[in-house]
């Protein structure tokens, strides 16, 4: 679904809109990462900055998600004041401070 509604755009040309795409996944990984996989593959897609919000702190996982050129990888706090912290955060430094293509 995710990659039906991106596959058309041509979102690594420079003259489209912003965009990311944080992922919010559980354990076990593997179907997101074959998205990430696809969505890199492709040429209009791969300028795509991708993020990882999970509760897995597996290295596996992580050197994965690395591996198949994931931006970042965020484990989630088992809190709410720190998920929102966490995501305060995210929001400023990928939102205001970081260059996005």
């Amino acid at each position: 679904m995710l990659f039906d509604f991106l596959k058309d755009k041509e979102l690594c040309s420079g003259n489209s809109m912003h965009y990311i795409i944080l992922f919010n996944v559980s354990p076990p990984l593997g179907n997101v990462m074959k998205v990430i996989d696809t969505i890199k593959e492709n040429e209009n897609l791969k300028c795509l900055p991708m993020f990882l919000l999970t509760t897995s702190i597996d290295d596996k996982d992580i050197i994965n998600s690395y591996t198949s050129h994931l931006n970042c990888y965020i484990v989630k706090p088992n809190d709410l004041e720190g998920l929102i912290k966490v995501l305060d955060t995210f929001k400023e430094f990928w939102l205001n401070i970081a260059t996005l293509p």
